[in-house]
């Protein structure tokens, strides 16, 4: 009994939702692994829905990039069920990198990049529509005002639905874009995107905390491996991105896609550190035990 009573704690300790204690706060990073959706191929661009019962996320086990989804009935078990999100999302090409819009408010809308047809070399970001509760997404539409014949992915809408981060692979590298509207209209109304210039090029995958004065990213490390970065926002200006303690020197790979909670308590990630189930995996880590890396 005593032995079940600390499992209990244990597992609440590793999946509540509340902010860590003060001794948690000071000790080192200790990211959990998924294993109950880890495989030995590559797991990567993690994305958890509002209530974080609802995980998405990109798995390359069928010889191509599927945009996957799994379940979990509540925050203290892992995620489960993993399958391909299917119906009009799931294409013959690569679909990859899922942002989706609040549940219980609808319409819900899932942003996605994707090549959608074998032809096509580069990825744009699409949208598709859950008018409610239980029903299938529509058949998802292009964001015309910025897709270009270069890559882009990894979306980001700030909470006021106003502000739609992503990155683009330009000839200079990647780059992390930004675009805004006057009023949120489902996927419609985006201005043209600009570069924001204040992150260096090479950098990409923002996802930000949810006063959108902190934005957390993948960024090149030594020896052509990747770790996260974090930057805060003052002045109407960002700060120099600076690496986090999360990042190992051991791995192949490194740290990639962060992606947090909509709480902002929780960074999702995937890295091919020791641990794992093979290739990337994702992992999940108490924000409260984030720091810049000395």
């Amino acid at each position: 009994m005593k032995q079940l009573f600390r499992s209990i704690l244990l597992v609440g300790f590793i999946f509540g939702a509340g902010q860590g204690s003060r001794a948690e706060d000071e000790m080192e990073p200790k990211p959990i692994n998924m294993k109950s959706i880890n495989t030995k191929a590559d797991e990567t661009d993690p994305h958890p829905a509002s209530h974080s019962r609802i995980l998405y996320y990109s798995s390359n086990a069928k010889k191509k990039w599927d945009l996957m989804i799994a379940g979990r009935r509540s925050t203290r078990e892992m995620y489960k069920g993993a399958r391909v999100v299917g119906g009009y999302i799931s294409t013959e090409a690569d679909d990859r990198t899922a942002f989706i819009t609040p549940e219980g408010k609808y319409t819900q809308y899932l942003f996605f990049a994707t090549k959608k047809d074998k032809n096509q070399k580069n990825f744009d970001i699409y949208a598709a529509q859950r008018f409610r509760a239980g029903v299938a997404l529509t058949a998802p539409t292009p964001l015309q005002s910025i897709a270009t014949a270069e890559d882009e992915m990894h979306p980001w809408l700030t909470r006021d639905g106003l502000h739609l981060f992503f990155s683009r692979k330009t000839k200079l590298g990647w780059q992390i874009m930004y675009t805004s509207r006057a009023r949120a209209l489902g996927a419609l109304g985006f201005a043209e995107p600009k570069v924001i210039k204040d992150f260096p090029t090479g950098f990409r995958c923002p996802t930000l905390t949810p006063d959108s004065k902190t934005i957390f990213m993948e960024g090149p490390v030594a020896k052509g491996r990747y770790g996260i970065y974090v930057s805060k926002r003052s002045g109407g200006k960002w700060s120099r991105p600076q690496p986090i303690n999360l990042n190992q020197e051991k791995s192949k790979i490194g740290e990639r896609s962060p992606c947090l909670s909509r709480s902002g308590a929780w960074l999702y990630f995937a890295s091919d550190r020791e641990g794992g189930q093979g290739g990337l995996d994702i992992w999940i880590v108490r924000t409260s035990q984030l720091k810049v890396k000395k």
